[in-house]
């Protein structure tokens, strides 16, 4: 009797300690997350997705749908680690369409190509009419067309035909990418440092990474 006893209390013991441990556990779930490591963060998804991009190829299976797939993905988990997150990338495909995806949370993004008349508009409203022209170093880019938004949450979208460079306005701030004559994968990624300052990450060629100012 004394023995059953005894089991009962060693029982009634680990049940209060996995109770209090599935306790902790949601507790910790509560907390607010801290930005943390943003470098790591960004160096993570900028070396992961070329070899994505590979292997759909390898698999012959559409590269841009992985890439949004595993871009969602990616965002939503940093985001729990880096609140301040986004990133907006241009893929350039076999075929030499250009895909832009804009997952940054802020206003507006415009795209500028040298070889098409055209380009789409990432901002908050619906039609948007623009006529600029710039020029970085030999090449002209210019800009007129109205555009209508296409909308997916929180995410941004725009496909334009083939084109050597692509310039982009983030915010008053000009990015310029060359898209080659192959596949391409660009990138930009913005965040919060330790320090609680806004960090920009963004890609040369190949899988380097720099710090771009702003």
């Amino acid at each position: 009797m004394a023995k059953r006893g005894q089991f009962y209390i060693l029982a009634a013991v680990i049940l209060c300690i996995v109770i209090f441990g599935i306790t902790v556990t949601v507790n910790k779930i509560e907390q607010e997350v801290e930005a943390t490591d943003f470098v790591g963060l960004a160096q993570n998804y900028v070396l992961e997705t070329p070899e994505l991009i590979n292997y759909a190829i390898y698999e012959e299976e559409i590269p841009s749908e992985l890439l949004t797939k595993f871009t969602d993905d990616f965002v939503d988990y940093a985001r729990k680690k880096n609140p301040q997150l986004g990133l907006l990338y241009v893929y350039k495909d076999d075929n030499g369409e250009v895909n832009i995806v804009n997952y940054l949370q802020e206003g507006s993004v415009i795209p500028y190509t040298t070889e098409t008349e055209g380009g789409e508009v990432f901002e908050f409203g619906d039609i948007t009419l623009n006529e600029i022209a710039l020029e970085v170093g030999e090449e002209e880019f210019t800009y007129t067309v109205p555009t209508k938004l296409e909308h997916f949450g929180n995410v941004n979208s725009a496909n334009l035909a083939a084109t050597k460079w692509v310039k982009l306005d983030i915010g008053g701030v000009p990015y310029v990418f060359d898209m080659g004559d192959g596949v391409e994968f660009e990138v930009i990624i913005k965040g919060e440092s330790e320090s609680g300052e806004t960090e920009v990450i963004c890609t040369t060629t190949g899988d380097d990474i720099l710090s771009c100012s702003e």
